[in-house]
């Protein structure tokens, strides 16, 4: 009987170490996208057009006790076109095209360290996002910790490797930044190193580049704040070309009511002065990739391309990514801006809306080049179909003066855009 006894409790004991270690399987799916069809104007004298777009990104998380894989696929698609000029890699999708426009978003591995309540590793290729500074996938691998009062995040991310035997063409990023809360109000300090080879592809060639940022939210009650605010400096010994800028936020808002929010804001981005081959003040080109990632805190619709329209095209060509004057496809001149303006956003049951309106000039501008870039209005207004998809119009106009005009080589005309649209999570 104890032999019996002893047995079974072997057995039983075995079993447990065995759940234990065949702990289950969690899958879970998820989908958001966007449709919509829209015309436009851009500022270009007698350029616009009309078409339609369609986006789906669908996400998969696997995990297992600590350990989390998560791959995120991206369609982008615009319809019609003509099949014998669709190459592989182009974004139309007519009768008779490729249609095979899917990219890897993200796909990487988090894991939670027991012995260190709060702390992750994290590798693969992530989002990472800073406001003012960088908005983007990125390959990565680092750290994470967070707690109900603070976190940070230190990671290493490769951004150009070059020919895999050399070091001298490698070009990498040590990204830091953190959280305090403060009650209702969080602070989030960051600092970024770029460190790029002579012969790499980037910014900061044979150097290094710094940018120290703060993001913040503060809150009183039922008002409060959102500031941005980064500061960029480096050096391209290669091109022999000093890099500084910098780049602000601030956004006061009050809610008056449950629903309704009032708010004020002022952005500064600092442009170049083109005369001074030496020295490179404009933040854009002073970021961690020099204008490809550029600021991501995008509020107006046109010159910033913050609106739903701006996923597939840029309107002016002229506002964050900077103006290619010498035809060669790349932005060469970036004479940063400043927007002042106000915003209303509110929602009702299962609508929501949102105006916002500002004044736009530019901070730097060639001789012969007025600063004035003009006048913004943006609407958006939103139907919940139900918690899961919803159909929209969104529209923008700008007024466009004399900045427009480039020194008078390019006639202007008063851009706008419409859209209908619907969007949806799954």
């Amino acid at each position: 009987m104890r032999k019996i006894i002893m047995t079974a409790a072997a057995a039983v004991f075995s079993t447990s170490v065995f759940a234990e270690a065949q702990k289950p399987v969690e899958v879970s799916f998820s989908a958001e996208g966007i449709f919509y069809g829209t015309t436009y104007k851009s500022t270009v004298k007698n350029e616009n057009g009309s078409y339609s777009a369609i986006q789906f990104a669908p996400s998969i998380s696997i995990k297992k006790g600590i350990v989390e894989g998560v791959l995120s696929l991206e369609y982008n698609g615009l319809y019609g076109v003509n099949p014998s000029e669709n190459a592989d890699t182009s974004e139309d999708v007519g009768l008779g095209g490729g249609k095979i426009r899917l990219e890897v978003a993200e796909a990487y591995f988090k894991t939670s360290i027991q012995s260190l309540p709060g702390l992750s590793i994290k590798a693969g290729i992530a989002e990472l996002d800073y406001g003012m500074v960088f908005g983007d996938n990125a390959p990565l691998a680092g750290f994470s910790y967070e707690s109900e009062k603070t976190g940070f995040n230190a990671f290493y991310v490769k951004t150009y490797e070059g020919d895999y035997n050399k070091n001298s063409d490698d070009s990498s990023i040590f990204w830091f930044d953190g959280f305090i809360n403060l009650g209702e109000s969080k602070l989030k300090p960051g600092f970024f190193v770029t460190r790029t080879k002579a012969n790499s592809d980037g910014q900061f060639r044979d150097s290094t580049g710094y940018i120290g940022a703060i993001n913040a939210n503060l809150v009183f009650g039922s008002a409060g704040v959102d500031f941005t605010g980064a500061f960029a400096s480096g050096k391209d010994k290669v091109e022999d070309i000093k890099y500084r800028g910098y780049a602000f936020d601030a956004a006061p808002y009050f809610t008056p009511i449950e629903g309704i929010k009032i708010g004020a804001f002022f952005t500064a981005v600092s442009g170049d002065n083109s005369t001074t081959a030496d020295k490179n003040e404009s933040f854009l080109f002073s970021t961690i990739d020099g204008t490809g990632a550029g600021i991501n805190n995008f509020r107006l619709y046109i010159v910033e391309d913050g609106g739903s329209f701006s996923s597939i095209t840029d309107v002016t060509n002229a506002g964050k990514y900077g103006i290619d004057t010498d035809g060669d496809g790349e932005s060469d001149l970036a004479p940063g801006y400043y927007a002042a303006g106000l915003s209303f956003e509110g929602s009702y049951g299962d609508f929501s809306a949102k105006l916002q309106g500002a004044y736009v000039s530019a901070m730097k501008a060639p001789s012969g080049w007025s600063k004035r870039m003009g006048v913004e209005i943006d609407a958006n207004i939103s139907y919940s179909l139900s918690p899961e998809s919803s159909i929209f119009t969104e529209g923008a106009f700008l007024s466009s003066s004399k900045f427009y005009e480039f020194g008078g080589v390019q006639d202007k005309q008063n851009s706008y855009y419409g859209i209908l649209g619907m969007t949806y999570t799954l």
